[in-house]
């Protein structure tokens, strides 16, 4: 048996010493010019990010839900949701996600659209996927991910080993805590529900709402036990959790 292992389109590497899991930051694709995701998905990948591909709306959105990407990359004309109503849905559903307009509309009218609805960046098909790269690190590190290293306020996930910092203090914590926090440090206003963090958690992997309460409880005691005066995870009642303050 190999300690080296791909799952789900190399969204999750197996630590090459194998000591656990290390998870890529994730791209969603969505464009119904099958050259345009190809051209994009090898260019992303040579700069280590899992990329995830539709050629549709509908498809699109399906992946959204169950991949929770950092950044998605959107056509505006294809079959299916089109890529403006698709926005919506995203930006509604989760406000931090970055989202990249990359379409053949170039006209000014066009531009603003696409802007006013809420996408963070607005490119036109000639751009080349070189700079569709530059364009998604500089939104990742506005947001505070850098590299291997996503942060928010006292919070840092550093992804190449799994390791979990609150106020510069190490918090030992199992793989699935580590990629509950990642989900929560990428996205610190979004209020997660229970069902959203098993999915970051687990994927497909079908777990009761209670495994997340009970990690939800082991950080916030690892928090306290590493003699921290913070919760790192607020509870929304009747909704979830998200990110806790400083």
């Amino acid at each position: 048996m190999t300690n080296m292992c791909r799952v789900s389109s190399t969204s999750v590497v197996a630590d090459i010493r194998g000591e656990g899991m290390q998870e890529k930051i994730k791209v969603l694709v969505v464009d119904d010019e099958y050259a345009i995701t190809q051209n994009l998905e090898y260019a992303l990948k040579k700069s280590e990010y899992a990329v995830f591909t539709a050629l549709n709306g509908d498809d699109g959105l399906a992946l959204f839900k169950q991949e929770n990407p950092s950044v998605v990359i959107l056509d505006i004309k294809m079959p299916g949701i089109n890529g403006l109503k698709l926005l919506d849905i995203i930006k509604e559903d989760s406000p931090e996600v970055s989202v990249i307009m990359l379409t053949s509309m170039a006209l000014n009218s066009d531009i603003e659209r696409g802007l006013d609805n809420g996408a963070d960046r607005y490119l036109v098909k000639d751009t080349t996927p070189a700079v569709v790269v530059s364009n998604v690190n500089a939104m990742l590190r506005s947001r505070g991910i850098k590299g291997n290293v996503i942060r928010h306020g006292i919070y840092s996930a550093v992804l190449e080993d799994n390791r979990l910092e609150v106020d510069s203090i190490p918090i030992e914590c199992t793989l699935q805590e580590f990629k509950m926090m990642c989900a929560l440090i990428k996205r610190p206003q979004q209020i997660f529900k229970r069902s959203q963090l098993i999915t970051a958690v687990y994927g497909s992997e079908a777990r009761s709402d209670r495994s997340i309460d009970q990690h939800v409880k082991r950080i916030r005691q690892k928090v306290k036990d590493a003699g921290l005066q913070v919760d790192p995870i607020r509870t929304v009642p009747t909704i979830g959790y998200k990110l806790g303050s400083a």
